[in-house]
Parts: C-alpha cells; sequence; structure tokens
C-alpha cells in the first residue's frame, strides 16, 4: 500500500513538472525566471531583498492602508551572465522571383478570339481562319513574333466588289457592285436590225461571278393583202427570206401578182394586187354577135382545138359579155377541153354553155359575172370554182351531176334554181351566206357525201326535200335558229328553234325533210 501511494504520488509530481515546462518556459530554458519573484528572497550573493514598497497614491508616502512606504531601490543591473533579449530585427520582405514572360497571340474579330502560344524560335505559327463576314474579304494583321510576349492581332475586312459580266455578240461589259446594292443598272443592250434585244433575267447572287446574255428576239413585221372586202395579215421576221402569201384575188384572163416592195423589216406594209393579161385565144377561133343591147360581144362558138381556152375581153374594140348558150358544146369540147378561163367584162354564161365538157376541170370566173343559167356547167369534171362576190343567179342544174367537193355561195347571191347541184356525189360541204332567202327543193338533192351545211341568217325557207337523199349529213349549222317552224303540208307546224341548236339534231331534220319544210316566221 505504502509502494501504491509511492508511485501515484512520483506520477502526479512527474505530470506537474512537465506542464510548467510547457506553459511557462523562457529564452533561457529555465522554469525559474518565470516564477514570481520573491523580494524576501535571498539574491544569489546572500543578501537580502527588501520588499518592494508600492508608489505612494496619496502623497504622503504612506500606503492606502496608512502604512509608510519604502522609496524603491534602484534598478540592479541585469547579471552579465544571464541572456539579455534580443533586438528586433528590421522586416525584409522576401525576394520575389522574376515572372516569367508568356508569350502568345491573340487573335480577335467581331465575336471572335483565339489564342496561339509560340517560342523566341518560332519564325510563324499557324494562324486560325479569318471569321467569315458577309460581303467582305478578311484578313489578319500583320505582325512580328520577335518582339515576344502578348502580341494582339486583329481582323481587317474590306468590301468584296462582286462582277456581273453582260455579253452580246463579242462585246461584253463589267459592272460591278457590293453588298450594299440591291440592284444594278444594266447598260444598254447591243441592237440587231429587226430584233427586240433585252438582257436576261438575273438576281445578284453576292458571290459567285454572274454572266448575263442578251436576248434577241425577231420583231414581227406586217403586211396587209386586200382581198375582196378583206385584209388578209401576214407576217414576217428578219429570219424569213419570203412571205407565205395569199392567192392573189382571181382575175379572170389575167395573172396577178402582189407587190409590197423589199421587206423593210420595219413599218407595217400594204400590199397592191397588180394584174397582166394573159394571151387570149385568137377571136378568130370563136363565133360573135353583138349583145341584146348592142354595146358588147357574146360568144356563140368555139371553133378551135386548143385544150385550154381563154376567151378574149374585147372583140372588135367592144367588150366581151357573154358566153351564149351551148357556145362549147361541140364533139371537140366534150371529149378535150380541160380548161377555161372566162375573162373580166362577161357578166353572163348562158345556157348550157359548157354542158357534157366532161372533160373540163377547171373554170375561172370573172369578177364582173352576175348570172349563170340553166345546165351552164352540168356534166363536168370541175372540181372546185370560185364564185365571185357580185354573182347574183344560179340557174336550175347549173352544177348537176359534176365532182364538186366544196361550194361557198357568197352573201350576193339571192336565187339559185331547183336541182343546181343535184347529183354532186363528191360534194362534201356547202356554205350559204347571209343573201339567199329560199332553198329551193332539191336543190342539194342526192350529194350523198355531203357531211356539213351551214345556213346563213338571210335564209327564211327550206323548201321540201331541198336535201333529199344526203345520208351522210352530219351537222348543219344555222346562223339564225329563232322562229323556225316544221310544216307538214297540213297547216300544222312545230317550234323546233330550240332543237336547231344541237347541229346534229338539226341535220337529221334537214336530211328527213322529204315532205315538209322548214319556215322561219315570227308568228
Amino acid at each position: 500500500m505504502k509502494k501504491l501511494k509511492l508511485l501515484i504520488g512520483l506520477f502526479l509530481l512527474s505530470i506537474c513538472i512537465a506542464a510548467v515546462a510547457a506553459g511557462c518556459g523562457s529564452s533561457s530554458g529555465t522554469v525559474v525566471d518565470k516564477l514570481p519573484i520573491d523580494n524576501n528572497m535571498p539574491k544569489p550573493d546572500g543578501s537580502e531583498t527588501k520588499p518592494s514598497v508600492p508608489p505612494n497614491t496619496s502623497g504622503d508616502g504612506e500606503n492606502s492602508n496608512g502604512d509608510m512606504q519604502e522609496p524603491p531601490s534602484p534598478t540592479e543591473p541585469n547579471d552579465p551572465t544571464e541572456p539579455s533579449d534580443p533586438k528586433p530585427e528590421p522586416d525584409v520582405p522576401p525576394e520575389t522571383p522574376p515572372e516569367e514572360v508568356e508569350n502568345i497571340v491573340v487573335f480577335v474579330a467581331e465575336g471572335f478570339e483565339y489564342t496561339v502560344p509560340y517560342s523566341a524560335e518560332n519564325i510563324a505559327i499557324n494562324e486560325p481562319a479569318v471569321p467569315e463576314k458577309h460581303g467582305y474579304r478578311g484578313k489578319w494583321q500583320s505582325y512580328d513574333l520577335s518582339q515576344g510576349g502578348k502580341i494582339t492581332v486583329r481582323a481587317e475586312y474590306e468590301l468584296i466588289n462582286y462582277v456581273i459580266t453582260f455579253t452580246a455578240d463579242k462585246e461584253s461589259f463589267e459592272i460591278t457592285y457590293t453588298i450594299f446594292d440591291s440592284a444594278v443598272q444594266p447598260p444598254q443592250v447591243p441592237q440587231r436590225k429587226g430584233y427586240n434585244a433585252v438582257w436576261e433575267a438575273f438576281t445578284l447572287t453576292y458571290g459567285e461571278a454572274i454572266t448575263v446574255n442578251a436576248i434577241y428576239t425577231p420583231i414581227i413585221y406586217k403586211i396587209y393583202f386586200p382581198v375582196g372586202s378583206e385584209s388578209i395579215l401576214r407576217t414576217y421576221t428578219v429570219t424569213d427570206s419570203e412571205i407565205d402569201v395569199p392567192d392573189v384575188p382571181h382575175k379572170a384572163g389575167y395573172v396577178g401578182e402582189w407587190r409590197y416592195g423589199e421587206l423593210t423589216f420595219g413599218e407595217d406594209m400594204y400590199a397592191e394586187a397588180v394584174y397582166t393579161p394573159l394571151p387570149a385565144t385568137s377571136d378568130k377561133l370563136f363565133d360573135w354577135k353583138l349583145n341584146s343591147t348592142g354595146n358588147g360581144y357574146a360568144v356563140t362558138a368555139y371553133n378551135g382545138t386548143d385544150s385550154d381556152v381563154i376567151i378574149p375581153s374585147f372583140y372588135k374594140g367592144l367588150p366581151v359579155t357573154e358566153v351564149g348558150t351551148f357556145a362549147f358544146s361541140n364533139d371537140f369540147c366534150e371529149k378535150s377541153l380541160n380548161s377555161v378561163i372566162i375573162s373580166e367584162n362577161v357578166t353572163k354564161i348562158g345556157n348550157g354553155a359548157f354542158t357534157y365538157c366532161f372533160e373540163l376541170t377547171e373554170a375561172e370566173l370573172p369578177s364582173t359575172l352576175l348570172e349563170i343559167e340553166i345546165e351552164a356547167f352540168s356534166y363536168t369534171a370541175i372540181t372546185e370554182i370560185n364564185l365571185p362576190q357580185g354573182l347574183e343567179k344560179i340557174g336550175q342544174k347549173a352544177f348537176t351531176f359534176t365532182k364538186l367537193k366544196s361550194i361557198v355561195i357568197p352573201d350576193s347571191v339571192t336565187d339559185i334554181g331547183e336541182f343546181a347541184f343535184k347529183g354532186c356525189e363528191q360534194l362534201q360541204s356547202a356554205v350559204i351566206r347571209n343573201g339567199l332567202k329560199v332553198i329551193k327543193q332539191q336543190t342539194f338533192w342526192n350529194c350523198n357525201a355531203l357531211k356539213t351545211v351551214e345556213i346563213g341568217e338571210s335564209v327564211e325557207q327550206i323548201c321540201k326535200g331541198a336535201f333529199d337523199s344526203c345520208g351522210a349529213l352530219e351537222s348543219a349549222v344555222f346562223r339564225d335558229i329563232t322562229y323556225w317552224h316544221l310544216f307538214d303540208g297540213k297547216n300544222t307546224s312545230a317550234i323546233i328553234s330550240e332543237k336547231l341548236t344541237d347541229t346534229a339534231v338539226a341535220a337529221k331534220l334537214l336530211k328527213n325533210a322529204i315532205s315538209t319544210e322548214f319556215i322561219k316566221s315570227d308568228s
């Protein structure tokens, strides 16, 4: 038990010594120097230290308790053997090593910054691409790597001049523009005679070069050709060396041609028909007699052997006004007459004048003609005939059993005899203009190839059987469909105007009207 208490005591003593050593150390490393000084303790030299007297706060040498205070003893010098406090050293900042210089190139553009490091050994670096700026060409400012450190390089931009090249033939014109131009003014297009010239359309691309070509379009010039009461228009351009002109209006006994001068490639032109007389058949080959009025002659017979005959315009200084009855009805004409030209001045072709001329294929009629009498051309081989404007009358059977393929009745005709075109088995179309009032019985009887017919506004009556045996008729055009009635011969009628609007129905009504007739009436 005593040993245990001794051990605990030693342990606690060691703890105290350690605590004093840790908390109260001095510069000399002794613990004593840190203990409070007791003035009553003997000095090292054996003298006693008197207790210190606090200063007299009352001013009479007494302390606060009334005791007299001793004056403080003079401070004794420190023992030279004891270390003195070191003098404080002045604060000297530590030396900072010099900063290392950073070698970089900073490339700067609008909204763009890019850094490229370099070293003193570099003579060039990999530059970034200059950022694009629409309509501008960019490059970096020049710079020198030898200056070292941070180098700032900015982008420099200049406007791009885009080029448009206008080309025409062998000429070309260049015009520049920039992004600030929304349009350019093209140069004048080089002209070509007879052409309209324009530049082709183009759009500013603000990029690739543009080539704009001239477009040349031939100017269309006009020539008017008078034919009857009409003017027929033809056009031409500089590319045409000739013009597709209409036929010169026929003039029997003459050769006609158009004259309009050189192609001027300028203003509109008006042609003129010019006629040259054909050499007429000798008047000695004809028989003659004065007409009923005594102011002209009529051909009464042909005694020649020419297959192509031109009847003279004059005989003994007087006009030839008539081809008489059966004038060409003889053995030679029946077998060998091929064509006849009836010259100007003739106003009438008499009864049977050319009947039974089986080989007659062409007959030219004069513009002066007023009347074609009964059977004048019946039983001929005529395939076409131009009935002149001014003709007034076509007699009965005038063209029966001919080979006509088409017929146009001019406005001037007011009378067509019965059976006028009977038996024309090759006739395919018939046009009746606005002059005739009555289409008589069997006018087109047995025209079994007739397909189309046109009825003029002036027609007021179509007699029974006018289109009898026209089985191929498929279209009938009425220029006036109002107030048409169909009479059956018993004084009964049916309004058929509405039915006539359908050309097929109208054709059927016509070819079936054998015992009925068409009447136009407003009642």
